[in-house]
């Protein structure tokens, strides 16, 4: 199981990368904090439509999953700064589930590995697309992100795209 917190789902999406994200989870879930910030909140943001649409899907990959009475109060206990309440539900969710939680924000991963969980992000699920055959080169699809507004060092790129070979 996977649980994706907000930003990585909108770098796929904004990147239009959503059906391979598809193609390489096959199924996972949002806490509905999560879908609120992508398709709710800011109904047209970059990568709304893409993710509303997916959504709304009959069969979707994606699927938003409430929390249970103990997640909330999970979600509600992280939701302070540093961590915004999407993330603090996204980890409750992932902690819930026993699940692997896709992050990037660095407050957020540092608070989901403190408490036990697996954590990967937008760069390591490229990685895991080239190993696995479904793209054939990371750096377009990363290089698409980046100039879409995903932040990322120039170092860490380069790190990923020495560990596909493409650097």
């Amino acid at each position: 199981m996977i649980v994706f917190d907000a930003s990585p789902l909108v770098h796929f999406a904004v990147a239009d990368e959503l059906a391979l994200l598809g193609r390489l989870v096959r199924q996972a879930s949002i806490p509905p904090r999560v879908r609120d910030e992508l398709v709710v909140d800011q109904p047209d943001a970059p990568g709304a439509a893409a993710l509303r649409r997916e959504l709304d899907r009959r069969r979707p990959w994606l699927q938003v999953h409430e929390l249970d009475a103990v997640g909330a109060a999970r979600a509600e206990a992280l939701a302070a700064p540093p961590l915004d309440t999407g993330e603090a539900a996204a980890i409750a969710l992932a902690l819930q589930l026993d699940a692997i939680l896709v992050i990037d924000e660095r407050a957020g991963r540092r608070a989901a590995e403190a408490r036990g969980l697996t954590v990967t992000g937008t760069i390591g699920l490229l990685l895991k697309a080239k190993e696995r055959g479904l793209i054939p080169a990371v750096r377009p699809v990363l290089d698409s992100m980046i100039a879409s507004g995903l932040r990322i060092s120039p170092g860490l790129r380069e790190e990923a795209l020495r560990t596909t070979g493409e650097g």
